[in-house]
């Protein structure tokens, strides 16, 4: 497999941009909680997914988001593996009321509708 050019579906290229969109904006998202708990909602949801889904650079970005708005990124992944928090049932409405599950399946889906492959 091609680190560089993973295979994945649009929708994973998109959360992955997102991600390094925010990466760019991280002064700003600090100094706001909502944008803060939307920005590691998007985190939460890519730690979620297979990370050969990104390129390593795609996994640096979202390890320094997590580790600037959050703190340690292996503490982030304990906590929302142990559901001890959740960013995306933090953000309620802005993330459509719906659990993590949700957008982990649809990911899945897209990926399997759009690349054949898990």
């Amino acid at each position: 497999m091609n680190t560089l050019h993973p295979i994945r579906s649009s929708a994973c290229v998109s959360l992955a941009a997102n991600i390094r969109e925010s990466e760019l904006m991280l002064p700003q998202i600090k100094g706001d909680a909502l944008e803060t708990n939307a920005t590691l909602a998007f985190c939460e949801i890519a730690m979620s997914v297979p990370p050969q889904w990104f390129t390593p650079a795609e996994r640096m970005t979202i390890f320094n988001v997590v580790n600037t708005l959050y703190g340690h990124p292996t503490k982030f992944l304990s906590d929302i593996n142990s559901e001890t928090v959740s960013f995306v049932t933090k953000c309620g409405e802005l993330c459509g009321n719906r659990p993590l599950s949700s957008f982990v399946e649809a990911l899945y889906k897209v990926h399997a509708a759009e690349c054949g492959t898990n």
